[in-house]
């Protein structure tokens, strides 16, 4: 089924959905547990209204995934991992001239790396 998109800021969720897809499906298929930290009201609405729009209209395996919001001070592993991965990455992206120690310990760790088609800058 193709994409009916009509929120331009869903494009990078919806990519990061099927990157997701892809690796899981790469490695011997099965459902994704998807997990968020709650930040607000306000916040938590607006993420789960986008995730539920990108799974009512992605493919049929999509549909039967759930999205779980836990506090902070649960301490999910997996969160802290992507705050980890993510922050140097963030700063490397939005700041590329200035030199990020906590990138260049990510940096060899990422599938792709920086500089290749894996990344995808967004206005």
């Amino acid at each position: 089924m193709a994409w009916k998109l009509t929120i331009p800021t869903i494009w990078p969720w919806r990519k990061g959905v099927e990157a997701v897809h892809a690796w899981i499906e790469s490695h011997g298929g099965g459902a994704a547990a998807w997990v968020a930290e709650a930040r607000g009201k306000r916040e938590d609405r607006d993420l789960a209204s986008t995730w539920r729009h990108i799974h009512a209209f992605g493919p049929p395996a999509y549909q039967a995934e759930s999205l779980e919001f836990v506090p902070g001070s649960d301490n999910v592993a997996g969160i802290q991992l992507a705050d980890l991965i993510g922050y140097p990455v963030a700063r490397r992206v939005l700041n590329p001239e200035c030199p990020h120690r906590a990138f260049e310990v990510v940096e060899p760790h990422l599938r792709n790396g920086l500089g290749s088609r894996g990344w995808m800058e967004l206005p």
